[in-house]
This record gives C-alpha cells, structure tokens and sequence, in this order.
C-alpha cells in the first residue's frame, strides 16, 4: 500500500473509533466527525481508502464507511476524475464481487447493498458507451458462484428501480441506460427465470425432506432476492417476458406453501397482476 494512503487510512479508523466510542467525549467526536466529513468533501484520495478498507478482516463500521467514501468519491469526482482512476475504480470493485466478498450467507447485507450502489452508480455515468463490456463481465461473474449471482441480481434490481421508478438522473442519460436495458431483457429475463426456477427445485425439494442445510438456506436467499428483482422489473416490461416460459407464476404460486418465502412471492405475484395492461383490460 502507497505510504501516503496508508498514513490516511490508519487516521480514518482513528476518527471511526473515536466517533463510535461510547467513551469519547462529545468534543472528540464532533472534531472526529468534523475531520472525517472534511476528507470525504475535499481529499481526492477517498477511493483510494475506502478500497483499502473494506477488506472483510476489518470491523463493520470501517467497511461502512469505507463504501460510503467510494460512493461519494463517484458521486462528486466522477467526471473531474482522469480516465485512468475511473477504469481503476471499475476494475476494483468488479474484483471486490470477483473475490472480496463473504458467502450468501454470511455477509453483510449493508456491504451487498453498498456494493451494488457502487456499480449501478457507476453504471449511471457509463453504460453503454463507456463501460461496453458491463454485461459480459456481470455474466462471468454470475458463473463463478451464488455470492455473486446475488450481487448481480442486486445491481440490476437497483440500476431498474433507479431508471424506470425513481428516475433519478438526467432525462437524456436515463433514456439512453432505459434503451440499453431494455435490449438485454431477453437474456436478463433469462437469467432471472433460471435462478429462480433452479432454486425454488432445490428449496422446495429439500423443504419436504426437512432439510435446512446451508445449501437450502442459500437458495431461500436467491429466491428471495430474485423476487425481488423481478418486482423491479415486471410491472414495465413486454409481457411476452412474463408468460414466455409458462412456468413463472406457476413457480410463484408453489412458493407460497414456504411460510419464509410467502410474502416475497404474494408481493411479486401482486407486481405482476397490476401491470397496467390488466387494468385496462378490466371491466368499466
């Protein structure tokens, strides 16, 4: 590690600490605050740190604030920021989901969460034209394991609730991700369907043997999180989508016999049945 980061990485766990120590006084904590706010708004060296911290080895609250500092560094700098560090920062939070991630089971979820808002917001500022690659590098990602299927399924649940719900940038830009998303619903849709349909087997297999494995707890999460995802999705996408396969709200429904998994199925099911080509097709 560069000498320099090094110095500022051991000075922001020691304002960290100082901040959650219930031992400090309010004094240390609001100059803590204060000097770790200061960093954040002026040091063009917060991903630099916030990379170098958020190993697993650290503590939560390091981590936290850790993905904090990157989010912000993108949200801030991003177009002041050479084209060197931007291809640096995308490379080095692919790898963070290539290998710098817990099981499924076991990680944080606010690191998921932090890691997932990392990419979509980088996603924001350069997909498609500068960032062509993205979805074969998410597609290589989802073969090496359920870890970062998961995360995968998260960027694109937040990258559709960001373009299509809340709408939260630029008309233009929103227009061209929104154009770009919806040329790839054929093998996101894909996607979604296989890990879904491949989960619900092994879940509700293992559910009738009273099997509670970390294997099947795994795939509780994947569904679940899948779910999610295709909430995200089905009450704006073509319907062909939706009842291509004929198997998808079937699988839903068979959901609902798992009292665990019965509110996120109820909830997808909800999304799907008021798609607005439903309720114009209903009786005045």
């Amino acid at each position: 590690m560069d000498g320099n980061i090094e110095r500022l990485t051991n000075e922001i766990v020691r304002l960290i600490k100082t901040i959650l120590n219930p031992t400090s006084s309010s004094e240390d904590r609001k100059i803590a605050h204060e000097l770790y706010e200061n960093f954040k708004e002026t040091s063009p060296f917060c991903a630099k740190c916030g990379f170098a911290l958020i190993a697993r080895c650290n503590p939560p609250a390091v981590r936290h604030c850790a993905f904090q500092l990157i989010e912000y560094h993108i949200k801030l700098r991003w177009y002041n920021i050479d084209e060197d560090e931007r291809v640096w920062i995308k490379n080095s939070i692919m790898h963070v989901i290539y290998s710098g991630m817990g099981p499924v089971n076991e990680e944080e979820p606010h690191v998921k969460d932090a890691v997932s808002k990392i990419v979509v917001e980088i996603i924001k500022r350069e997909w498609p034209q500068q960032w062509t690659s993205l979805m074969d590098e998410l597609h290589s990602l989802c073969g090496l394991g359920d870890t970062q299927k998961e995360l995968v399924l998260l960027i694109f649940s937040r990258l559709a609730d960001d373009i299509v719900q809340f709408q939260n940038l630029p008309e233009k830009r929103r227009k061209e991700i929104y154009t770009s998303l919806c040329s790839c619903l054929r093998d996101l849709f894909e996607f979604f369907l296989r890990t879904l349909f491949d989960n619900s087997e092994k879940y509700l297999t293992n559910k009738k043997l009273n099997v509670m494995d970390t294997e099947t707890l795994i795939s509780g999460r994947l569904i679940r999180v899948t779910l999610d995802t295709l909430c995200a999705f089905v009450d704006w996408v073509q319907i062909i989508y939706i009842v291509n396969t004929g198997r998808l709200i079937e699988v839903i429904c068979n959901l609902l016999s798992c009292p665990d998994l019965r509110m996120d199925a109820i909830k997808c099911l909800l999304y799907i049945l008021d798609r607005k080509y439903i309720r114009r097709a209903q009786p005045r």
